[in-house]
């Protein structure tokens, strides 16, 4: 039988906060337990989340905006901050991702050639790709989500985000 050694490159999920766990109602811990997890965890310096001085276009900084309005929504109901300005850097990273794969897809649809086409819906396609990576490296991505009543699931109900395919 062959022996199981460990993935030096520590492959597998990383560990998300007890507190986001249990906000999902998935941990049931007990009262020494959450204590050890608040003192072995680290959060947010500050839950503070604001749009950075970047410049982005008008659908890019909706995006951003709904993305931080789900996660200060997160940190008020996990009463820590989860998500927290070191965050910010990640999302407008993400953002941008997500107004160049807008702007590929425009310029992919008035392309005249076979090969421009096929160009830029390469370069959409790797900025979605890394627009989802990004949504799964800040849990922000459906799977995700906390779902809880007065949380939304991250859904505001605006559809002021432009679906770029």
């Amino acid at each position: 039988m062959a022996s199981k050694t460990k993935n030096p490159r520590g492959a597998g999920r990383k560990k998300e906060p007890s507190a986001l766990t249990e906000a999902r109602g998935n941990k049931h811990l007990t009262k020494d337990e959450k204590a050890k997890a608040a003192c072995d965890e680290t959060y947010a310096a500050s839950g503070d989340i604001q749009v950075p001085a970047a410049v982005i276009d008008e659908p890019t900084r909706a995006l951003f905006e709904k993305e931080a309005r789900y996660m200060l929504r997160v940190n008020n109901l996990t009463g820590r901050p989860v998500y927290g300005d070191e965050d910010i850097e990640l999302l407008t990273a993400m953002c941008l991702a997500y107004q160049r794969a807008i702007e590929y897809s425009g310029r992919e649809s008035k392309a005249r050639s076979l090969d421009s086409r096929e160009k830029y819906n390469r370069m959409k396609n790797k900025e979605l790709a890394t627009y989802e990576r990004f949504l799964k490296t800040l849990k922000l991505d459906p799977s995700s989500r906390v779902q809880r009543p007065g949380l939304g699931g991250g859904d505001d109900g605006q559809s002021d985000i432009i679906d770029c395919m």
